[in-house]
C-alpha cells in the first residue's frame, strides 16, 4: 500500500518534507515511524488523516492505502 507522509520541523532540514511511501499491508503508525529512521532523542506527534494518534495507540493504528500521515515534534514555548 502507498501512504503520503508529511514531516514538519524534523531534522535534518527542520522544514517541510512530503513523501510517498510503500508499506506492507497491515502496517501500523509505529511501523511507519520506525521505517522513517527519525532521531531517537525526540518525541513526535502523529496525525493520520487529520486525527491525532496517541503514542500508546500507534502500535494498534493500522494504516490503509491512500492514508495521509503528518509527523511533527511537540509544540514548545510559552
Amino acid at each position: 500500500m502507498r501512504v503520503g507522509v508529511e514531516l514538519i520541523a524534523i531534522a535534518p532540514r527542520h522544514g517541510r518534507r512530503l513523501l510517498s511511501l510503500e508499506l506492507d499491508d497491515g502496517a501500523t503508525a509505529d511501523d511507519l515511524l520506525e521505517g522513517l529512521d527519525l532521531p531517537d532523542d525526540e518525541s513526535y506527534m502523529t496525525l493520520v488523516n487529520g486525527y491525532a494518534v496517541a503514542p500508546g495507540r500507534r502500535a494498534t493504528t493500522r494504516l490503509a492505502d491512500g492514508d495521509k500521515v503528518i509527523v511533527f515534534p511537540p509544540l514548545k514555548g510559552g
